[in-house]
């Protein structure tokens, strides 16, 4: 079954200055038109602000499900919402609204989407004592995701609530379902093509054209060695 598109949109957008991410445009297009290029072939839905919800559904026609969500709850809470709406048992990719990216082949699969970070050039010692320069690959989430098992989504949402209430956090982190959902198949770690983020200003500015952004390889060796990476809560 193809899995359907959804978007969440659903954040203050402090980054933006309050305006929904949606509403920005990136690399000389609306984001709007991003996510409508690279959904093309699937049906969409969108998870949004109540405030935003009439200007969006609007402004994207070929979304045929537009949801409004307020209670600024974090990405898991805004999915939440709209399996309250839509408890259908279909498979869905759940795309982050900062996420930019060209169309490419969707699997119905469980997934992560996974891209190198961006970051600066660095001195740093390599696995056998050496010196090397270059950029350290650190591949992370880029915020689209695949879910085909709707029982283990629904457990899984709920779990991620309860981790987020035991640590007093009312924003529930995507990581915490991640870690929470669990399928038959598990969750597959899949590199994505042409990954931009325009959740801020700086990011935003950056986000190359269309043009440009179409003919990016995610094969192609941006890094000239790798680190061990650690992370603090």
């Amino acid at each position: 079954m193809t899995p359907r598109i959804l978007i969440l949109s659903a954040g203050r957008a402090s980054r933006l200055g309050g305006v929904n991410k949606l509403l920005q445009s990136a690399g000389g297009l609306p984001v709007l038109e991003w996510h409508r290029r690279f959904a093309e072939g699937h049906q969409v839905a969108i998870v949004t602000t109540p405030q935003d919800a009439g200007m969006i559904a609007l402004s994207a026609p070929w979304a045929d499900r537009v949801v409004g969500h307020g209670d600024f709850d974090g990405p898991v809470g805004a999915l939440a919402a709209y399996l309250r709406a839509y408890p259908d048992p279909e498979p869905l990719v759940v795309l982050f609204a900062d996420t930019l990216l060209p169309p490419q082949s969707l699997s119905g699969r469980d997934f992560v989407g996974v891209a190198p970070a961006p970051a600066r050039r660095w001195d740093f010692p390599d696995l056998s004592g050496f010196f090397v320069r270059g950029v350290p690959q650190v591949e992370v989430c880029v915020g689209v995701y695949g879910f085909s098992d709707h029982p283990a989504l629904i457990k899984g949402i709920t779990q991620a609530f309860t981790d987020a209430a035991f640590d007093g956090e009312k924003e529930v982190g995507f990581f915490r379902l991640l870690n929470a959902y669990h399928s038959e198949s598990g969750l597959y770690h899949v590199r994505v093509r042409g990954w931009h983020d325009c959740g801020d200003q700086e990011s935003r500015a950056k986000v190359p054209a269309w043009e440009s952004v179409i003919l990016e390889d995610p094969q192609a060796d941006r890094i000239s060695g790798r680190i061990h990476a650690g992370f603090t809560r």
